[in-house]
Order: C-alpha cells, then structure tokens, then sequence
C-alpha cells in the first residue's frame, strides 16, 4: 500500500519526480495531479521530457479539468515537445476552467499560468498576448522560475 506520508517525504526531500511516481502508482490522481504539476516544467528543463510525457499520459481530459494548472502546465510541456496538437487540447481544458488557490507550481496564480500559456501561445492575436504577458509580468516576482517564463 502507498502511504501518503512516504509521498510527502519524497516531496520534502526534493525527489519531485518519486513522489509523482508514487502517487501514480497508487491511483491517486488528485495527488499525482498536483505533484506532477510541480515537478513538470523542472524535469522539462532538466532535460527529462519523455518522464513528464509518462506522466501527462496518465490524465484524460477529465483529469486535467479537475486540477486545471495541469492543463496550463500539459499545453506549455507539449508545447516545449513539439506537440501542436495536444497542446491545443490542454490550453482549451485550461482556458474554460476555473481554479481558486496557488497552483502547485509556485506560480503567483492561475491566472497567471494561464495567462503566460496564452502569451506563449497567441491563440488571441498579439495584441491579447501582450496583455496577457503584461498580467504575468505583474503577477510573478523576481527570483521565481515563472517570472522568468513571464518575461520570456
């Protein structure tokens, strides 16, 4: 049996990719939703793109909708991938959900993830896409990986 205090433990001591793995493992999707929101965009850019494609791979449409800063973070991974297609269908999952509370990402908002998603993405045009860098900008501070992302 997977134990959720184990899961913790492996988040506390900074082994992301674990504890998303336990999480999966044991069927947790709201846990492994969350954990795996976290840790994506790090082990992206640590070079482990196939790893968080596994993951991604574990959530329907369904899963997604029910932790939306999933949906921000599958579009932005597919999209670093190469992926068009399923990165479309994650920021459309994204943009017609609501979330309330600080994605587990570390991002200001969900607003604002989705916001830095939609820049990216200029599915609105650049006019929009310079409001929506604009809003990312102001929301994420200095020294956060997202306020990079922002600025980008």
């Amino acid at each position: 049996m997977f134990c959720p205090a184990v899961r913790s433990g492996y988040a506390a001591e900074r082994s992301r990719e674990l504890a998303v793995e336990h999480a999966l493992l044991s069927g947790d999707k709201v846990a492994a939703a969350r954990l795996a929101t976290a840790a994506a965009v790090p082990t992206l850019y640590g070079g482990r793109g196939a790893t968080v494609e596994r993951w991604l791979s574990s959530f329907d449409a369904r899963g997604m909708a029910a932790y939306p800063p999933l949906a921000v973070i599958a579009a932005w991974a597919h999209l670093l991938l190469g992926r068009a297609g399923e990165a479309d269908a994650a920021a459309d999952i994204a943009e017609h959900a609501t979330h309330h509370g600080r994605p587990a990402d570390a991002s200001a908002s969900f607003e604002s993830q989705r916001a830095m998603l939609r820049a990216l993405m200029c599915r609105r045009g650049p006019r929009e896409a310079l409001a929506d860098a604009t809003l990312a900008v102001a929301a994420e501070v200095p020294g956060n990986l997202w306020r990079t992302n922002a600025l980008w």
